[in-house]
């Protein structure tokens, strides 16, 4: 049992070790290439993230030809920095016709992807297209607006402040 135990350690450490030279060796590989082996491998790691870098679009509302009860909302993400970085959360606020919040969702890429699953990196100049389905808000709601947005530490940090309608 202990000298399981002790090769268990040892196996740990060579696959720590490894896992640091994925990171930190180039070998000629793509920071990219090295961000997703260290995923596959099971290395936890943050991964640089540059808000300023994605290029949202929105592209407008209408209702859901699906659900009658519904609106689908549409935009497309560009990331424009010259590394792939994570796809970000989209942070979705509903405006009244004075342009006050009337509510906000942080929307995860699992939820605006269509049929992508979980997703990995978007790449250098890669685009995705946003599509996210919500409960028609009635005539009080008549704009929305979106930021990007990524989680920092407990938080959420997004690329603009979107304002909230106070009491």
């Amino acid at each position: 049992l202990e000298q399981v135990r002790e090769q268990e350690i040892q196996d740990r450490g060579a696959h720590a070790e490894a896992a640091q030279r994925v990171l930190h060796d180039d070998h000629g590989a793509r920071p990219a290439h090295r961000i997703e082996h260290a995923i596959a491998v099971g290395v936890p790691l943050t991964v640089p993230t540059d808000l300023a870098a994605y290029e949202l679009r929105q592209w407008g509302a209408a209702n859901d030809p699906d659900q009658t009860d519904r609106l689908l909302l549409r935009a497309s993400i560009v990331n424009r920095a010259a590394y792939a970085q994570p796809y970000p959360l989209l942070r979705l606020a509903l405006q009244d016709r004075f342009g006050a919040t009337l509510g906000v969702r942080d929307v995860e890429p699992k939820d605006y992807l269509p049929g992508s699953g979980a997703p990995g990196l978007l790449g250098p100049g890669q685009r995705a297209d946003a599509e996210i389905r919500i409960v028609d808000p009635g005539r009080e709601a008549v704009g929305f607006e979106m930021d990007i947005c990524v989680a920092a530490g407990n938080g959420v940090r997004c690329a603009n402040q979107i304002k909230t309608a106070g009491p």
